[in-house]
């Protein structure tokens, strides 16, 4: 979805390069907050993510309005959900060894581990 959304909506590959790094390194961060590596709360945007469902239209094409936030807004309903699959004495190590034997997977599609 990514990838067509830059490459229809976005004329110039030196901003369709930004964006794609923008978004990456979203990830990035995630992976580092899930991993308890970055001291953040793990969570989202309540609002942000209720917009999902209204990017593309029926007829596949991408919904181009305006969704009423701005940069700024984005954290402001910030949710971490319930429930608890971290465990302090066993998660680090257990997920140390995943992403060791993940850094040998080929074609990950660039995408930093937190490594």
């Amino acid at each position: 979805m990514i990838s067509r959304l830059i490459l229809e909506q976005v004329c110039d590959v030196e901003t369709q390069l930004l964006l794609l790094s923008q978004f990456s390194s979203g990830f990035d961060n995630f992976s580092l907050d899930l991993s308890r590596q970055s001291g953040r709360n793990i969570g989202f945007d309540s609002n942000i993510a209720a917009l999902i469902s209204q990017l593309v239209l029926q007829d596949g094409s991408f919904n181009l309005q305006d969704f009423g936030f701005s940069g700024s807004s984005i954290g402001s309903n910030f949710i971490v959900p319930s429930g608890f699959n971290w465990n302090d004495s066993t998660s680090p190590q257990s997920v140390a060894e995943l992403l060791k034997l993940l850094s040998g997977v080929p074609n990950l599609g660039g995408l930093n581990l937190g490594i």
